[in-house]
């Protein structure tokens, strides 16, 4: 009976730490995203240095440079499944 409570505990435990583990958010680094926009044609990018993905997906913000010299700062959401689009204003 003790060793049938014990792997219960037991299993109990590793279910408990297997949700606090999913339920952490995932840490992008901002110089990926803005590497990928770069790709897709813009000149300087800069983003959110860190960007927690969570259950939900992520907010952050990338900074655009033109060859001008024009700033501009836009928000983006990202989905759990990882594509990204500016949020309309």
């Amino acid at each position: 009976m003790a060793r049938s409570f014990a792997a219960l505990v037991f299993i109990g435990a590793v279910g408990a730490v297997g949700i606090a583990v999913a339920m952490r958010p995932t840490i992008i680094r901002g110089d990926v995203i803005a590497a990928e926009l770069r790709k897709k044609g813009m000149d300087q990018v800069e983003c959110d240095p860190e960007i927690p993905l969570t259950a939900t997906g992520a907010d952050f913000h990338c900074a655009f440079t033109d060859r001008a010299g024009s700033r501009g700062r836009v928000h983006f959401k990202m989905n759990r499944s990882g594509h990204y689009a500016p949020e309309k204003q």
